[in-house]
């Protein structure tokens, strides 16, 4: 596994680990000091002398440690890397065989692309606007790549839209959206050959930034619509692998597709702490279902983050949090991980 620094990674090495104890994990990180600070839910972890920004020798570079450990599954973890692998995916014969082609992970990844088929297919997405001329604000800039809330901007009048695009010429990288109120709700799967395998729904209950931005608390949550719509893709791209459809929920229950991310996501370890095992196909086997009610969040930022709520007004965040403290966990546990959680603080940081 790549990228094993970040929260996320640390939730899988350690769901994997807990799970199947004859499953050996071997986790790689560009980060130098995760030669310390790393999950201790690893089997052996390497220190990467490449990092993303020179894609070709990072490539090389996990190449050669597949074939060293004679890895059978690599899982990368992060967008840009899952691009460049799944680019080359021809490359890593077995080991990535279970994610779909090229073309299918663009599809769903680039927001320009994405809402395309939305439009073939009468899903509903905020609308996008081709100039300033016709945007009815609010309106959100967003890259047609990125994800997480990364290059994410808001704004409510024409004076600062203008402003922005000035300073920032180049638009065939950004797309413009209606900004949609709503709340952040979320299905996440495992897929093969368009069909779901694994799926789950969950709901933000607060986020930083705290106007859409990544999740840092959640629970779970279903709405058969966020089911529908996810089929409807994963069918239309055949997809194969790793996806989050997220969705913003309105006052008047209407549901908006904002993005997808297929890809492992930042919320997995909400699926997983609730007895949802993405897992269990890719490793052939068995997918034991045990049903729970927790909610999960991203320790420490969390406290941070909830701190930001109160201070301006939404005390909602922080009730649910201490409301629920019987069933709230973290991603990453500090007492019985210390160090892989440190590894992602320190990262942050």
């Amino acid at each position: 596994m790549s990228d094993s620094t970040s929260y996320k990674a640390v939730a899988v090495s350690t769901f994997i680990k807990k799970t199947y104890t004859d499953v050996k994990v071997y986790t790689c990180d560009s980060h130098a000091g995760s030669s310390f600070f790393h999950t201790r839910y690893t089997d052996h972890h390497i220190v990467l002398k490449h990092t993303i920004d020179t894609p070709e020798n990072y490539k090389n570079e996990i190449l050669s440690i597949i074939k060293k450990y004679g890895i059978d599954i690599f899982i990368p973890v992060n967008s840009a890397e899952t691009d460049i692998f799944i680019s080359h995916k021809n490359q890593f014969s077995s080991v990535l065989s279970y994610w779909g082609d090229y073309e299918s992970f663009k599809t769903l990844n680039e927001k320009d692309k994405l809402q395309q088929l939305c439009q073939r297919c009468g899903i509903k997405m905020p609308q996008s606007f081709g100039n300033v001329e016709n945007v009815k604000f609010p309106v959100v800039i967003k890259p047609t790549v990125a994800s997480s809330a990364k290059g994410v901007r808001y704004f409510a009048n024409e004076n600062k839209l203008e402003n922005y695009l000035r300073s920032n010429p180049n638009l065939s990288d950004i797309i413009i959206q209606e900004c949609i109120q709503g709340i952040g709700v979320g299905y996440s799967v495992f897929a093969v050959s368009g069909t779901i395998k694994v799926g789950y729904g969950h709901k933000r209950i607060a986020e930083y930034p705290i106007s859409g931005g990544s999740s840092m608390y959640r629970e779970s949550f279903n709405d058969d619509r966020m089911v529908d719509i996810a089929k409807t893709l994963l069918e239309k791209t055949s997809w194969s692998g790793f996806a989050m459809f997220e969705f913003k929920l309105t006052e008047n229950n209407d549901l908006y597709l904002i993005e997808v991310n297929p890809r492992i996501w930042g919320s997995i370890n909400q699926g997983l702490q609730n007895g949802v095992n993405y897992f269990s196909v890719l490793l052939g086997k068995e997918n034991v279902f045990v049903e729970r009610d927790i909610n999960t969040y991203f320790s420490p930022f969390i406290y941070f983050c909830l701190l930001l709520y109160a201070l301006t007004g939404k005390f909602y965040p922080l009730i649910e949090f201490v409301k629920n403290l019987g069933r709230n966990k973290s991603d990453i546990n500090m007492f019985k991980d210390p160090r892989g959680w440190l590894g992602s603080l320190v990262r942050l940081i």
